[in-house]
């Protein structure tokens, strides 16, 4: 059979389901009315106060904080014022007290020493050859403390085994020299020798020997202390020359 010939199915009709009612849209809230312009320049003039009141507090930290600083300054000169005058017066004081040291303990500058004229009952003085040859007077440096009289006697002892009382020693002059430089006092001391002594070479490190001499043939090599000590004490002895200041006793 042709497909024209067959039979087409009945059409059925087909009912649409009713719309559902549309629900009421809901009202828009109405919009807020914009503020008046006037409130415009309210606002700024609000940020301009804010802003005038935060540059002022700037200004016035600025200036606490200058005020600090400048106090500070001042604080760190007082400090080094107050430095500087202790300094000053500790310096003085160190000064003080160096001068004090130096008046108390003074530096030497100077030697003091007593030449010692042994006379015999002939006029004879005692004479000890050196190890540079020349001739010299027993004698020797003043110990603090002693007199000329205590260091005659005491050097005479040492240097010779002699033995005579410093009230037996009699100071005739004082001599000043300044060789190289240097101040040197020395006392001419005149003692009667002890009655048969006999001179020893206690110090033969310092004398070869010792010899009794006539004043009328003293050796041309002296010592010169030595020589200035017998020019001292005997004008007219024949010694050689030395430069000094001599001052004679009374």
């Amino acid at each position: 059979m042709s497909r024209n010939n067959k039979s087409e199915p009945a059409t059925r009709k087909v009912e649409r389901p009713e719309r559902p009612e549309r629900p009421e849209r809901p009202e828009r809230p109405e919009r807020p009315e914009r503020p008046e312009r006037a409130e415009r320049p309210e606002r700024a003039e609000r940020a301009e106060r804010a802003e005038r009141a935060e540059r002022a507090e700037r200004a016035e930290r600025a200036e606490r904080v200058e005020r600090a600083e400048r106090v500070e300054r001042a604080e760190r000169v007082e400090r080094a014022e107050r430095v500087e005058r202790a300094e000053r017066v500790e310096r003085a004081e160190r000064a003080k007290r160096a001068e004090r040291a130096e008046r108390a303990f003074p530096a030497p500058n100077g030697v003091t020493g007593v030449g010692v004229i042994v006379v015999d009952e002939q006029e004879r003085i005692l004479l000890g050859l050196g190890h540079d040859n020349r001739w010299e007077l027993p004698g020797g440096k003043v110990d603090p403390g002693e007199s000329f009289e205590q260091t005659a006697a005491r050097e005479l002892a040492e240097e010779t085994a002699l033995s005579v009382s410093p009230e037996d020693v009699r100071v005739v002059a004082v001599v000043v020299d300044g060789k190289q430089g240097l101040t040197r006092l020395s006392a001419a001391a005149v003692v009667p020798a002890p009655t048969g002594a006999v001179a020893e070479v206690t110090e033969p490190d310092k004398i070869l020997r010792w010899v009794w001499t006539g004043l009328d043939a003293l050796p041309a090599e002296l010592f010169e202390p030595s020589a200035g000590v017998l020019a001292a004490w005997r004008q007219d002895l024949d010694v050689p020359a030395h430069e000094a200041h001599r001052y004679r006793m009374a």
